[in-house]
């Protein structure tokens, strides 16, 4: 998924996550627009063109057949369900249906992650089906399952200290990362960067960044 210049790893998580929502090109940008002008990203919101690319890069290249209940078990339903129901009111049905292969994975995800977030969860199935359908590695997806990124920036720094910032930024640029997952290891990154405090708020060389950018 080759970029035509480095995207902050956090709006490149905002569009991946609002795009699995059902949210529109324009809308996203909007989005991504606020949040630059309220300080919670770096980097201008990119060109339209440049988003809906981004969006079409992280969309599944072949869906599998809808989820049905007759599909399932019923003690997979009994999972399934209430993730589908979240789903539904969250997007205001936009979207109301899993593929059979985010299914599975929902399945998977929610056991080994009883804590996560719903919308979490589906990005993690959505990653996972992805990774298969275009022949990509999900060793990174395990590893952020494995030290539970979402969590703390404990977890977030382990992950960093056995991937490799270089592989992580590579991983964030070319793989549909989970929101949730990601969130922590990209202050954490920020961090040993110099960019935020121990505290994780700004320091003066990003706000020094943010002004000149701010002035192009």
């Amino acid at each position: 998924m080759p970029r035509r210049r480095r995207i902050e790893p956090k709006i490149l998580a905002e569009i991946r996550q609002k795009s699995l929502l059902g949210w529109s090109g324009p809308i996203i940008q909007k989005h991504l627009q606020t949040l630059h002008a309220n300080g919670e990203i770096e980097q201008p919101s990119p060109a339209l063109r440049t988003i809906q690319t981004i969006m079409s890069e992280y969309a599944l290249p072949d869906p599998s057949e809808p989820w049905t209940l007759k599909d399932a078990d019923p003690e997979d339903a009994e999972v399934i369900l209430p993730e589908l129901a979240h789903m539904a009111l969250t997007t205001q049905g936009s979207r109301a249906q899993f593929s059979r292969a985010e299914a599975e994975w929902i399945l998977k995800i929610r056991q080994l992650a009883p804590d996560l977030h719903s919308l979490d969860v589906l990005d993690y199935a959505h990653a996972y089906v992805w990774c298969e359908q275009k022949g990509v590695g999900a060793e990174v997806l395990d590893l952020t399952l494995a030290f539970k990124t979402w969590r703390s920036h404990e977890g977030a720094g382990a992950f960093l200290d056995v991937m490799g910032e270089d592989a992580a930024l590579q991983a964030l640029d070319h793989i549909p990362m989970p929101h949730g997952a990601t969130r922590y290891v990209i202050q954490e990154m920020a961090r040993r960067r110099g960019l935020v405090d121990e505290e994780y708020k700004p320091t003066e060389a990003l706000l020094k960044r943010t002004r000149r950018r701010g002035k192009k």
